[in-house]
């Protein structure tokens, strides 16, 4: 039985805002890394859906590379509009600023392996930088 997804109310981000991904493999962000997020996703809370964080501003990205995404030494940008232009969603889920890319704004966001496979493709086209995390360490900064 999965568990129920807290869903924030509140408004969409505008299109400029930054979304970041940390990177647990390699160097760049790969579908297999990508699918693996999704799975635990679907197994958790019943449906496809990708952990990212969304910072609406550059201090939001400082605040987010310094904290939660400190242990993290390449992260992933991408930006809300390039998503939703590849036919993907934020949905706000969890904690602020926790999101997670669906392939809808209707639930109940996939849930086959046709839907997967629909957001993975999505996701891989949008455009991305892998930039070095410059807080990264195990102090925050290295």
């Amino acid at each position: 039985m999965a568990r129920t997804r807290t869903i924030r109310d509140e408004p969409a981000p505008p299109d400029d805002a930054c979304v970041l991904r940390a990177l647990t493999v390699g160097i760049e962000l790969t579908r297999g890394e990508l699918e693996a997020n999704a799975r635990a996703n679907q197994e958790v809370y019943g449906f496809w859906g990708i952990s990212v964080f969304l910072a609406v501003d550059g201090t939001d990205v400082a605040a987010l590379h310094g904290g939660r995404l400190s242990a993290f030494e390449l992260i992933a940008h991408l930006v809300v509009g390039d998503l939703r232009a590849a036919g993907l969603a934020l949905l706000p889920t969890g904690a602020v600023p926790h999101q997670d890319i669906v392939t809808t704004s209707d639930a109940p966001y996939g849930q086959t392996e046709a839907d997967l496979e629909l957001l993975l493709d999505a996701v891989m086209s949008v455009p991305h930088n892998v930039r070095e995390n410059p807080l990264w360490g195990p102090e925050g900064g290295s």
